[in-house]
């Protein structure tokens, strides 16, 4: 055997290691998708290179595999349990029929389950489904809105100028959150009609930018919550402060402050405590304002609650980022240099920032959570087109504590090594000037009273109460 023959087989070895590894991490992340083909193909691949080298390293790995799968199986039914469906007390003739109530279904059909998902988590059969439903007169056609084409171009259009680097499935989860649940080829052919330039670009964009990504290794909702600041609109004295459920890859808060305070960050991180239950662990930069989280952490959960790491390896929230800006926070960087380009802002000047912090920043918030409410009804494509919403209520009968070993587990637990990739910077803390916040009360009324919603009503109301902070402050306007 020569030279080139050895390296060929220390390659198959190598690889053929790595896919064990792959399905190990799967298993263990209770992603099984397909992962019984996985396991007869990668039993298949063993048996032929057992043959010509010798591979005891990667068969005892296998056996660990496929004890791991062994028990996935064994616990299937333990894990669907939180909504199992339990059957009724017989009073006659036939097996006894299972209780289901109307409001697990109708929860089940607003979160967009198909009737074999549902089966899947009630632990019965996609028939006895189609009975309750029937028995109940839930359809899920019956939830369709019945708006009409034009109205639905139009409403199409307003929500591509509101996020104009939505996809066709961002924008039918949009819809969605404003209470137009549809077919997804109607909004398909809606898209089509309003915006053929924007399929065109991101379809030759993701054409050459979607890459290949390794498996997530978390166990369940709540195991782990990554957080972060974005700064992307600092110039204007703007952070937005996030965190994102590691598991189901639902964003558990996401909030436009005008300061980078440690309480700030803290006040947030609770309120979606309140709303998300308290996590397993947090993970995030060694920025100085997530320290009273840290705390916050240390206290409820111990001392091993809080990962501070690198930039770099918090690459679940990076990815975030990414959405955000390209639905979000790119359209008021756009808005902001215009302003600041044709001399409606000066951002040197205190009372022009004032007054963009008391227009825009309710106005940022509301675009912010509406961009929230349509991820977390977003299809993954990763994911066999579940959503976060679905994974995170799939994901609720299983257990987020897993035991860490050592302190290089712990560093690298929650680590997406494919992930896209933050500035390698861990800054201690970005210092955000404040600016005074006395403002008269017929400037809170103008703004509390402002109701219309396009872009241009929100500069002239920033033009309005910059007149009347530079008027208070005896400043020519």
């Amino acid at each position: 055997m020569d030279m080139e023959d050895d390296e060929m087989l220390n390659e198959m070895r190598r690889l053929l290691r790595q896919k064990v590894i792959n399905i190990i991490n799967c298993l263990k992340n209770n992603r099984t998708f397909n992962i019984e083909r996985d396991i007869e193909n990668t039993m298949d691949m063993i048996s032929q290179l057992a043959a010509i080298v010798d591979i005891d390293e990667i068969i005892e790995l296998f056996t660990r595999c496929v004890k791991l799968f062994q028990e996935e199986t064994y616990f299937h039914e333990y894990k669907q349990s939180h909504f199992k469906a339990h059957p009724c007390q017989r009073t006659g003739r036939g097996r006894p029929s299972f209780e289901i109530s109307e409001e697990i279904l109708e929860f089940f059909l607003d979160n967009s389950f198909k009737i074999s998902e549902m089966a899947d988590m009630l632990c019965v059969s996609p028939s006895t489904v189609k009975r309750r439903l029937k028995e109940f007169n839930l359809n899920v056609h019956n939830t369709y809105s019945t708006i009409s084409e034009p109205d639905l171009h139009k409403l199409v259009d307003s929500v591509v100028k509101e996020f104009p680097e939505a996809g066709t499935k961002s924008i039918h989860s949009i819809l969605v959150t404003k209470g137009h649940r549809l077919q997804r080829q109607r909004v398909r052919d809606a898209v089509r009609k309003v915006d053929p330039e924007g399929i065109l670009f991101r379809r030759l964009f993701l054409s050459v930018h979607r890459i290949q990504r390794r498996t997530y290794n978390v166990r369940a909702p709540r195991a782990l919550w990554h957080i972060d600041g974005n700064h992307k609109l600092i110039r204007w004295r703007f952070i937005i402060h996030g965190g994102i459920d590691g598991y189901s890859r639902v964003p558990v808060f996401l909030a436009v402050n005008t300061n980078n305070k440690a309480d700030t960050v803290l006040q947030n991180f609770v309120e979606a405590v309140q709303r998300w239950g308290l996590p397993e662990k947090v993970r995030s930069d060694k920025g100085g304002e997530n320290v009273k989280v840290a705390e916050f952490m240390i206290c409820n959960r111990g001392s091993r609650s809080f990962i501070a790491g690198r930039s770099v390896h918090n690459q679940r929230i990076e990815r975030l980022w990414r959405e955000v800006w390209t639905g979000c926070t790119s359209y008021y960087y756009q808005l902001f240099t215009y302003m600041e380009d044709n001399a409606l802002l000066d951002v040197i000047n205190e009372q022009n920032i004032q007054a963009l912090h008391l227009v825009f920043k309710p106005k940022i918030q509301q675009h912010l959570d509406s961009f929230v409410e349509a991820l977390i009804r977003r299809p993954l494509r990763s994911e066999n087109s579940q959503t976060p919403m679905q994974l995170w209520i799939r994901g609720q009968a299983l257990d987020p504590n897993l035991e860490i070993q050592n302190d290089v587990e712990l560093n690298n637990y929650g680590i997406d090594f494919d992930g896209p990739v933050a500035s390698d910077y861990d800054f201690e803390t970005v210092d955000v000037p404040e600016i005074e916040t006395n403002v008269p009360e017929h400037c809170v009324q103008l703004i509390a009273d402002h109701q219309a919603n396009d872009i241009d009503s929100y500069v002239t109301l920033y033009t309005k109460v910059l007149r009347i902070l530079n008027n208070q402050n005896g400043q020519q306007c």
